[in-house]
């Protein structure tokens, strides 16, 4: 027979409040309010570092491409990255 307890004490289970900030911080908004606290737990500190290497990546992104699109030929280039 397969024990609950057992397996809950073993996982850490996130709660509602904490799986609704995660998503918040991929959304960029939640970025900005989850710097504003000053206690993370874990589960929120783990995502908050993923959600901003994603914004960071997403920039960098942006960043590159933009100039190519005023060049010629830079459609082609974009299609390359």
């Amino acid at each position: 027979m397969l024990d609950i307890s057992k397996i809950a004490n073993q996982q850490y289970i996130p709660t509602s409040v904490e799986i609704k900030r995660v998503l918040l911080m991929y959304l960029l908004i939640g970025i900005m309010i989850q710097l504003a606290k000053s206690q993370l737990t874990v589960y929120e500190y783990q995502h908050l570092k993923q959600s901003l290497g994603v914004a960071m990546i997403f920039i960098i992104f942006i960043c590159i491409s933009a100039p190519l699109r005023f060049i010629p030929y830079g459609v082609m280039i974009i299609a390359l990255l």
